[in-house]
């Protein structure tokens, strides 16, 4: 009888020992998820995002997305910082790398994610942890596969060194002062292109209507012939950095009224489209922004020469 308690004891110590082994092992192995984080999410709807970029407001789109996804066609001028889903030590060190820099920006961030979830929400959680004001941080609705305007979507890689505020001043560096080269060819910018007929332009001109006609020819071009009273900013193809400058140094020329601008450049295409999305991302309306139709060569009205 003794030795039978004595094996029932032994077993039941063993079986102790073992289901308490099992249970700490599953313990230890149980990590916390970062997007059930007790915050309090805040959410940008797309439509409120459009509306903020269509607006020129100050924000910060933040795209976590790999390179894959982004690639394949995200908001033009976003900050690409490819940490989705933030389930590692690593990925999240790229957030804690750009943390200083987000701190510095005194506007909203939307964080695009693939579908506006965990991903977005671990980002968030590690951008609080290293001080980022928790108001200032959203997740994008719907992530990245819920953007449906095309208008507002690219596969150029453009986004800036540093992040940077689309709409407003940036304080975050000197990545406003000192621009990056545009990767890919800025004709092919998601953009919603505006003409205006030569016929239109002179109606205008003869009416004394507001209208800023911008030659961007260079100067052999400008000198046989260009319309009267027009600003001659000499930076045509708009193929290379410097020429790009040229163009920036007359922003604030066109910055002081809200007129309509017709931008000439040799035959309508490519050059007027390169400048109008250097002079978007200078913060001129896109609404103001047109193309002459034909350019220099396709105007038959008068011209002066110098």
């Amino acid at each position: 009888m003794k030795r039978t308690l004595s094996l029932l004891l032994a077993l039941a110590l063993c079986a102790s020992l073992l289901g308490g082994c099992g249970g700490q092992t599953a313990t230890e192995s149980t990590a916390p998820d970062r997007a059930d984080a007790d915050i309090d999410w805040q959410y940008m709807s797309a439509e409120d995002t459009k509306a903020m970029l269509d607006s020129g407001e100050p924000v910060l789109i933040l795209d976590s997305r790999p390179d894959d996804m982004y690639n394949a066609g995200h908001i033009p001028g976003a900050y690409h910082l490819p940490c989705y889903p933030v389930d590692t030590p690593e990925l999240e060190q790229l957030l804690v790398d750009a943390a200083a820099d987000l701190k510095a920006l005194d506007a909203p961030i939307v964080i695009v994610c693939k579908t506006g979830n965990k991903g977005a929400k671990r980002a968030i959680s590690v951008l609080i942890d290293q001080g980022v004001p928790a108001e200032q941080l959203y997740i994008l609705e719907g992530g990245g596969e819920g953007w449906t305007y095309e208008d507002y979507l690219t596969t150029e890689n453009d986004s800036p060194a540093e992040p940077t505020v689309l709409g407003g001043e940036s304080t975050g560096g000197d990545a406003a002062v000192e621009p990056t080269p545009y990767d890919g060819d800025r004709a092919d910018a998601a953009i919603e292109w505006q003409y205006i007929t030569a016929e239109d332009t002179k109606a205008k001109l003869d009416a004394g209507e507001p209208l800023i006609v911008l030659d961007t020819r260079q100067d052999d071009m400008y000198s046989a012939g260009h319309i009267e009273g027009c600003l001659h900013v000499p930076c045509f193809p708009v193929d290379t950095l410097e020429l790009e400058n040229v163009l920036r140094d007359a922003v604030p020329t066109l910055q002081e009224s809200d007129d309509p601008i017709a931008v000439v450049c040799k035959t309508g295409n490519k050059g007027a489209k390169r400048a109008i999305s250097v002079l978007i991302d200078e913060g001129v309306s896109a609404d103001r922004l047109f193309i002459l139709e034909g350019g220099g060569e396709g105007w038959p009205y008068d011209t002066v020469t110098d």
